[in-house]
């Protein structure tokens, strides 16, 4: 799957790169010789973003930024421009580039390049940009943060990821965590100070994974956590394990209740919304329910649909009697008429329940659970 590279690029200086220009401003002629060399690191940098692989070994913030930066920076049909290039210190260059299509600029980029002893390596301006920062542990996660930090409501942030990775199968040894005021100063912590397919989002985070290691640059929750909530932090976490083309919205959100509630609610009074529902309704037919479908209780802007409690039963059951690796195969089943049938392939071979016996199974478990 092409060789692995690591951050720090390590060429030949007299391999030149068609894939860049320097915009006639920026000056060559003050530092010539190592500003040279820079732009020759840059060039192998951007040359190999399509085939770049962080060193999976490697879990240090620097190298994990840096991939991270470099996957935002990949497309098709770019072309370079490095716009400043600037001497910070006697071991550290600022690098800006834009990245242009057809239809004008699609990007702009900020990387730094860090004299080595092997020469210079391009990374993720991140390290650089918080060096000043506070850092906390707790309960395996690192955080990093500017100012304010809520340790209490952090505290809980950690124990609920790390609860929830683990339900996923995403067992990190180390989490790093960049709190953000929001998506666009995460993004100009990595280096990413516009990206059109980005432009808008008030909100989001980046990251990357390691060799047990996870590393996030977010701009949800910020240092203070005052939105967190949850069921979207649910939500968080399963996006970041797997691809959205692989859930299954009503095993996601049945977790989402059963693990965080949904509109201020919490489980159990969900869970006693649906029993009055289910005990005055003249329509018992739970597969017809969970396939419409239905929305039993709740506001026009704030539904609560059959399915996703049933789920929530489900998903609770097989944990008691199957453990964790079912729960995961539910949640990857896909989405569509195809993530349907796989669904229930699945809910079968794990707890026997199918179309045909659905509606009893499903009383049965609304019993268990009342």
């Amino acid at each position: 799957m092409g060789m692995i590279l690591h951050v720090c690029w390590v060429f030949n200086l007299a391999a030149q790169n068609p894939l860049f220009t320097v915009h006639h401003s920026v000056s060559l002629k003050r530092d010539s010789l190592p500003k040279q060399e820079v732009l020759a690191r840059l060039g192998s940098f951007l040359e190999h973003l399509n085939g770049y692989k962080k060193d999976t070994a490697d879990t240090h913030l620097q190298q994990l930024s840096t991939a991270a930066l470099a996957e935002e920076m990949n497309d098709s049909g770019i072309t370079w421009q490095v716009i400043n290039l600037v001497r910070l210190n006697d071991s550290i260059y600022l690098i800006k580039v834009l990245a242009f299509k057809p239809s004008g600029i699609s990007g702009s980029f900020e990387l730094i390049a860090l004299k080595r002893m092997a020469g210079f390596c391009i990374q993720s301006p991140l390290w650089w940009k918080t060096r000043n920062w506070k850092q906390q542990y707790m309960q395996g996660v690192q955080f990093y943060f500017a100012s304010e930090f809520n340790r209490s409501k952090a505290k809980q942030f950690a124990q609920i990821f790390r609860r929830f990775n683990h339900i996923m199968g995403a067992d990190y040894r180390q989490i790093l965590f960049v709190c953000c005021d929001d998506l666009n100063e995460a993004l100009q912590m990595v280096g990413v100070h516009y990206k059109a397919s980005l432009a808008g989002y008030k909100s989001g985070s980046i990251s990357q994974k390691g060799n047990a290691c996870l590393f996030i640059a977010d701009g949800n929750y910020t240092s203070g956590f005052k939105a967190y909530d949850p069921h979207d932090f649910w939500h968080y976490c399963l996006y970041k394990w797997k691809p959205r083309s692989t859930w299954n919205k009503p095993v996601d959100e049945g977790c989402a209740y059963l693990y965080g509630g949904s509109w201020g609610l919490s489980w159990k009074e969900i869970l006693q919304q649906f029993h009055r529902f289910a005990d005055t309704t003249t329509n018992n037919n739970w597969l017809e329910l969970y396939e419409k479908p239905f929305e039993f209780t709740g506001t026009k802007d704030k539904p609560l649909y059959v399915a996703y409690v049933l789920n929530a039963l489900i998903i609770q059951s097989m944990q008691s009697d199957h453990g964790l690796t079912g729960i995961r195969e539910l949640l990857a089943s896909g989405s569509g008429q195809n993530g349907k049938e796989h669904y229930f392939r699945i809910l079968e071979t794990r707890t026997g329940i199918n179309r045909m016996n659905f509606n009893s199974r499903m009383n049965d478990l609304i019993d268990k659970s009342r």
